[in-house]
């Protein structure tokens, strides 16, 4: 008579061995994967409560309130040129269709510097481009108003264009800054009131459009912006970053 083990011929690494009685009984799987343990969520009430910290640590950060007066400082003069570059224009140009081409090149110039900033970012850190766009806009502010009331159409279009589009890399170059000097947990709060300082610069410069220029005039609000542009250059100096920073080199 044939045995039970014959009858079954059961492989030496099958997942069954014979038992009595000719009863089969499977073998434990010893390899199935443990059971993840699930974080606790976290309550509504705690989440607030650390992005309320998180805030109150970001707003108390130095650097960042550095990097909020400086932008605040070197957007003024960018904006207030978009904003007048037709009337300020008319005062020495009587060629509308030329103060349109004007237009046409700032709209330009925007792309122009937030594609170029932001390609020189991955070979140059914040503190270098930085440095060359607020020295630019510094030279800039002080001779546009000589430009537009003894230069060329030419060189008045030239210096709009090139203003314009140093202001446009404040956009790009700023939110590498939040980066650098933010947790990574917070680098959305860092970058979103970074940003702030274009806005408040914004509501500023318009006011300042506002009740200022009827008296100032454009020649002297000009200068008031010149000498905003020279806060950045004294201010900067004490922005460190990270010692990450100093070096950063996407590749």
């Amino acid at each position: 008579q044939m045995c039970i083990r014959d009858r079954f011929r059961v492989p030496a690494n099958d997942d069954y061995i014979p038992i009595q009685n000719g009863q089969m009984r499977e073998l434990e799987d010893t390899h199935q994967p443990q059971p993840q343990v699930q974080p606790p969520l976290q309550s509504t009430s705690d989440w607030f409560d650390e992005l309320i910290d998180g805030l109150k640590a970001t707003v108390k950060n130095p650097q960042l309130q550095i990097l909020l007066i400086c932008g605040f400082c070197s957007m003024a003069l960018g904006i207030f040129i978009r904003m007048t570059y037709k009337s300020y224009g008319l005062i020495y140009y009587t060629d509308d269709q030329f103060l349109t081409m004007v237009g046409t090149l700032i709209a330009i110039g925007i792309a122009v510097g937030r594609l170029l900033w932001s390609w020189l970012l991955d070979f140059w850190s914040f503190r270098s481009i930085y440095w060359i766009m607020i020295s630019s806009l510094v030279f800039l502010s002080i001779t546009v108003h000589q430009i537009a009331e003894y230069g060329s159409r030419t060189l008045y279009a030239i210096w709009l264009f090139v203003i314009i589009m140093m202001q446009a890399g404040h956009h790009s170059s700023f939110c590498v800054a939040a980066m650098q000097i933010a947790d990574q947990k917070w680098y959305i709060v860092f970058t979103a009131i970074s940003c702030l300082s274009f806005a408040s610069s914004y509501l500023i410069v318009y006011l300042i459009y506002l009740f200022l220029l009827p008296t100032l005039g454009y020649g002297y609000l000009i200068l008031v912006l010149a000498i905003l542009q020279c806060i950045p250059i004294a201010l900067f100096p004490f922005f460190k970053g990270t010692e990450e920073t100093q070096q950063l080199k996407i590749k």
